[in-house]
């Protein structure tokens, strides 16, 4: 046996270690999601949530221009519509509309999902909306949070605990239905549809099926 093919031979049974390795992992986590009540609807809103920072971030870096709404540029109102549209959402072109949208937030971080709108004053501190932006999660401590939004710099991520967004911070609107804190992905974060160095393709999963293969009753 030639050593390219003891290479290719070790390539392939490491593939399959990872892919036995990744259904062991979802069996797990779909145990754990059912221990916690998390349903199906529930997994599908996590994901979409996660989905929707993940496309958000694509756009770090791009330029502020005012009434911007992409994908070139944005200003901040611009930003969190073009967002949400590209997964079915039609949010006003205002932050002070979109603000009045989804439904109200209890105050308090612990109360906040992925996915909620983050609003606050503008550049005068008031209860007048003025700037919104797209919750990431809690930093560490909880006490403040991560968002991303189209500031006057660009399309950056910011902190709370920021004295600026901090003082003119007004709550938050929710777009997505309301899912469990522990529905979060259930596979581990391997692009499966890449090849490994000298292996094989790893088959790649459609987008329904991780909740089918917790949930379907079928």
């Amino acid at each position: 046996m030639s050593r390219m093919q003891r290479t290719n031979k070790k390539a392939i049974y490491f593939s399959f270690f990872i892919l036995h390795f990744s259904f062991m992992l979802s069996l797990s986590a779909c145990s754990s999601l059912r221990g916690i009540g998390v349903n199906k609807d529930s997994l599908r809103a996590a994901a979409t949530a996660d989905s929707i920072i993940d496309f958000a971030r694509q756009s770090l870096g791009k330029p502020y221009r005012y009434a911007a709404r992409g994908p070139a540029a944005f200003d901040c109102s611009g930003f969190t519509s073009y967002v949400y549209a590209q997964f079915g959402y039609n949010l006003s072109h205002s932050s002070n509309g979109q603000s009045h949208q989804g439904r109200p937030v209890k105050k308090g971080i612990k109360h906040l999902q992925r996915g909620d709108i983050v609003v606050f004053s503008g550049r005068r501190i008031s209860q007048t909306p003025g700037h919104v932006g797209i919750y990431i999660g809690p930093d560490p401590g909880g006490k403040s949070f991560s968002f991303i939004h189209a500031a006057l710099t660009g399309v950056i991520i910011s902190h709370l605990s920021e004295p600026y967004y901090q003082a003119r911070y007004l709550g938050a609107r929710r777009i997505l239905p309301d899912f469990a804190p522990g529905a979060a992905s259930i596979m581990p974060s391997l692009k499966l549809s890449e090849p490994l160095p000298h292996g094989p393709t790893l088959p790649s999963f459609p987008p329904d099926s991780l909740d089918w293969f917790c949930f379907s009753d079928e």
